[in-house]
């Protein structure tokens, strides 16, 4: 059985989107242990737990889907923008969900902010962590910290009880998982191996470095010293990026 988690689990502080087409899924990352989805309709509240173990990410099923793969299920709407030719060969031999994550964040962040072709992407092996870090792009890995921020903000929405606010612009968590529960129960009647898909929003945004001052032209071949370019067009995209990841339940 596969359940699809309604509300988006924000990497980056902006607003709740109001769509759910999404660049990426990767499936089978890892398992959340023990977890507990019950409502309790005289509150109107919905509560959510998960075991001491919490998320825990394994490597040695995930893989990752772009637009034009096969086998994405039906209720994952991938972006048409974003096909696998953005991504190296070796995206499809590498299992780690943490290489297919930060790799497949890495490409699109320069689609979006250089403007590159996906085939001149694709050429380059983004999940090798020393080509990411070489600085050619940017000064240091952005990637760095995603994986530790996906797990712990997965493990805080998992561990909560949220009331019901039909009124809210966001999605009612609580009317969804009445929906799913039904009127004869009071609990998600998860079982071993069913799937959680999440879905996850992070805003890419980049920051310039401090462009020392080129001075006053000593050679008589320059007629000025001339500025550097800091666009905030270029260092900021101001777009967010989407992505899907399926959690194995071991309950």
């Amino acid at each position: 059985m596969a359940y699809l988690n309604p509300n988006t689990i924000v990497l980056n502080s902006f607003n709740s989107p109001t769509f759910v087409t999404s660049h990426f899924l990767v499936e089978n990352v890892g398992v959340i242990n023990n977890l507990q989805i019950s409502i309790d309709r005289s509150s109107n509240s919905v509560t959510k737990s998960i075991g001491s173990n919490g998320i825990v990410y394994t490597n040695t099923e995930a893989n990752i889907l772009l637009s034009n793969d096969s086998n994405i299920p039906s209720f994952v709407n991938l972006n048409q923008d974003y096909s696998n030719e953005l991504l190296h060969t070796n995206f499809q031999s590498n299992n780690s969900p943490e290489t297919l994550i930060k790799g497949a964040v890495f490409c699109i962040a320069i689609k979006n902010i250089f403007d590159l072709s996906s085939n001149l992407i694709g050429n380059i092996d983004f999940t090798n962590e020393n080509i990411r870090l070489n600085q050619v792009f940017f000064h240091n890995d952005p990637t760095n910290t995603i994986i530790n921020d996906i797990k712990t903000k997965s493990e805080d929405d998992f561990s909560k009880t949220v009331i019901s606010d039909p009124g809210s612009s966001g999605t009612d968590e609580y009317a969804y998982w009445d929906t799913i529960i039904g009127s004869s129960n009071n609990s998600v009647p998860f079982q071993n191996n069913d799937k959680m898909y999440v879905f996850y929003g992070i805003l890419l945004n980049i920051q310039s470095g401090n462009v020392p001052n080129v001075g006053t032209p000593t050679n008589d071949a320059l007629l000025s010293s001339g500025n550097a370019s800091t666009s905030e067009s270029y260092y900021s995209s101001g777009n967010p990026l989407y992505f899907i990841m399926s959690w194995k339940l071991v309950i």
